[in-house]
């Protein structure tokens, strides 16, 4: 009798290997992904302390490469469950996307690539490309938020350790005075560059040695510390020498950026001997980790859930090219003020000297309301359409008057927190250049909902016009002070946005006709011969 020869199944056709999935995931995850990664690109080319931004994608490409054999010596292991969370992921950068926050849909990168690699190719290879994925973090912005910390702390150091020396400083804000002259503590003396830096070396430093978590925490720990110190450093010997030369010093005169990187590069040095000392200390765990890896390889069949990843980028991408811009919105404005009797009169004409910036904005209305407290002013604006330029929350968007207002107090956390779910506004005190003082309340309506989040309404947004035009804006109170503690200001505002801030909010559309379609035939009518 003859032998029957059966097929390959669908299972043993598909890669074994988890290489090929894995890499597919990768490859049509930036595919999909692309514009985050071109905001990225522009922030690498337009901000000096991300310049490094190149350089970090090059080393999570190259580093992800280098794991060639391993993830092919790994069994495609495909997780169908993770497409949930992935396709989650992928739905919230979607928003983001729409909300133009990006900050949400770069900071998203690294996980859904991760989720994506988790899916396809199993836990094995997902734990062998976490640590090329993450380290992309140290070329995203997200580190910003650290600036305000880095330069108060900065301040302080400049403070303290120029009074044990015996040189007299004052210090109001971030402007440090000696007797010789004042120094000014701006973003790029903070040393967040010198943090960062250190920090992607350490990153870079504990992969090449096969540190342990813990040694690789311990030597992030250290790198961070040392890069601080080193720009308390340079800040102590630039303000010593202005102190000691009546500033006339080079350093002082012309340009302290060469000590900062002479010290930096000792920095750099320390670190990579830290390094080497803790891999000295670790050898013996990488033998035993090497040799229980040896041990409990294997390489379970592929199938067909190893392909979904990539597929689900693919469409993705696809409807990002095909719409990059989403759904275009309409001619559309604000509804009128209302008129109020009793408590409220009005509406009346508005203060000369409160005008709120929000360039971009389709639709914008300011007018005044008199009350038993005294007058209050209030203001509203429309978006649409937002792009990278024109959008409701941007950097340089302002409640306040650009150049001429100074905000003095801000909202507490507590207030913050509430205003997220549009319980409370956020309550500023402000000052103008003329002295006079103020009071501001304010939040976001986004389709009829309310936030004092930005990002939350950034999101809001994003959700909204997804697959129709939303209206947004900014509705903000104001009142000035007739009192030293601002009681009366405080009182009218709050009152004011308890009884109307809801009717206001109302003025903003929820909803924006969509604009017409270019490619819609003419109208019929008339023949003008």
């Amino acid at each position: 009798m003859s032998a029957v020869s059966i097929p390959p199944t669908l299972s043993t056709r598909l890669p074994r290997s988890a290489i090929v999935p894995t890499f597919a995931a990768l490859a049509l995850g930036v595919f999909a992904l692309w514009p985050a990664l071109a905001s990225l690109v522009d922030y690498w080319r337009e901000i000096p302390d991300y310049e490094h931004g190149f350089l970090v994608a090059a080393v999570s490409a190259i580093w992800l490469g280098a794991r060639y054999k391993a993830f092919e010596a790994e069994g495609a292991d495909p997780r169908p469950w993770a497409l949930l969370p992935l396709a989650a992921l992928l739905a919230l950068w979607w928003i983001a996307l729409r909300g133009i926050s990006h900050m949400a849909f770069q900071l998203l990168v690294p996980p859904i690539l991760w989720v994506a690699v988790f899916a396809a190719a199993g836990p094995r290879a997902a734990r062998r490309a976490a640590a090329p994925i993450a380290y992309f973090y140290f070329a995203i912005p997200a580190w910003d938020y650290l600036l305000p910390i880095l330069q108060h702390g900065t301040v302080w150091a400049a403070e303290t350790g120029m009074g044990a020396i015996g040189v007299a400083t004052k210090v109001v804000g971030n402007v440090v005075t000696i007797p010789e002259g004042t120094f000014v503590v701006e973003d790029d003396c903070s040393g967040k560059r010198y943090f960062l830096v250190a920090l992607a070396f350490a990153g870079l430093l504990g992969p090449i040695h096969r540190l342990s978590a813990p040694r690789q925490t311990l030597l992030f720990l250290l790198a961070a510390a040392t890069a601080i110190l080193a720009n308390w450093i340079r800040v102590w010997m630039v303000i010593y020498a202005g102190h000691v030369t009546h500033m006339h010093h080079y350093w002082v005169r012309i340009s302290h950026i060469p000590l900062g990187n002479e010290i930096f590069a000792v920095l750099l040095v320390i670190n990579l001997l830290v390094a080497g000392w803790l891999a000295h200390g670790d050898a013996d765990r990488r033998r035993s980790a090497a040799a229980a890896t040896a041990s409990t390889s294997h390489r379970p069949a592929g199938s067909v859930w190893a392909w979904t990843p990539a597929a689900l980028f693919a469409v993705s991408g696809l409807a990002v090219w095909a719409d990059p811009a989403g759904p275009q919105a309409g001619p559309a404005h604000l509804g009128d003020p209302p008129v109020l009797t009793g408590r409220w009169n009005g509406p009346l004409p508005a203060h000369a000297d409160w005008r709120p910036d929000y360039p971009g904005a389709v639709d914008a209305r300011q007018v005044a309301y008199d009350g038993k407290d005294g007058p209050v002013e209030v203001y509203l604006n429309l978006f649409t359409n937002q792009t990278p330029q024109r959008k409701l929350v941007k950097y340089g968007n302002s409640i306040l008057t650009p150049e001429e207002w100074m905000q003095t107090t801000g909202p507490r956390w507590q207030e913050a927190l509430a205003g997220s779910f549009g319980a409370t506004p956020l309550t500023v005190a402000a000052r103008t250049k003329s002295g006079e003082r103020w009071i501001l309340a304010y939040d976001y309506v986004v389709a009829g909902h309310r936030t004092a989040s930005a990002l939350i309404a950034q999101l809001d947004a994003g959700a909204a016009s997804l697959f129709t035009p939303a209206g947004s804006g900014v509705l903000a109170v104001a009142a000035r002070c007739s009192d030293a503690a601002c009681g009366t200001a405080r009182r009218a505002v709050l009152d004011f946005w308890n009884d109307e801030s809801h009717r206001f909010a109302s003025l903003i559309p929820r909803h924006v006709p969509r604009a017409p379609s270019t490619d819609s035939p003419p109208s019929r009518g008339a023949d003008p011969s």
